[in-house]
């Protein structure tokens, strides 16, 4: 029961060990986020400083500007050069896949007025068969009467 007890206290002992050692784990985690927030707060400041600094000087100085606006200009041009490359591609793209949907429908509708074209010669071949044979018939008919005459 002694050892119960004792290693209860013990227990408890460390608990408060832990509990304690957590709390300045805590402690030291806040201070270091307060740390980075302050070191990133004053790098932000001098990064705002350097850029209004450039700004004023860029604003002062007119021969900077008018290469700023050259500089402009031809980037500019120079994407506008490559878009119209790019709309020249995609325009060759379409353009040969149109051609190559056109033939085939003309393919397809020449076959079909072909199709409809053998129909037509084969009937008219059947008539005309049909007419021969009838007239064959007729002077079969005729010969035949003729001779048994």
């Amino acid at each position: 029961m002694q050892r119960d007890k004792g290693q209860m206290q013990s227990d408890k002992s460390q608990m408060q060990r832990d509990k304690c050692q957590m709390q300045r784990d805590i402690a030291i985690q806040r201070a270091t986020l307060t740390i980075q927030a302050t070191f990133r707060g004053m790098k932000v400041q001098r990064e705002i400083r350097n850029k209004q600094k450039a700004a004023t000087i860029i604003r002062i100085d007119p021969p900077y500007r008018a290469m700023r606006w050259a500089a402009v200009i031809v980037q500019a041009h120079y994407r506008a050069h490559l878009q119209r490359k790019t709309d020249r591609k995609t325009y060759v793209k379409v353009r040969s896949n149109v051609v190559l949907i056109q033939a085939a429908y003309r393919g397809m509708v020449v076959r079909k007025q072909l199709r409809c074209m053998h129909i037509s010669a084969k009937v008219i071949q059947t008539y005309y068969q049909m007419h021969k044979q009838r007239q064959y018939i007729k002077e079969l008919r005729w010969s035949t009467t003729a001779v048994q005459q």
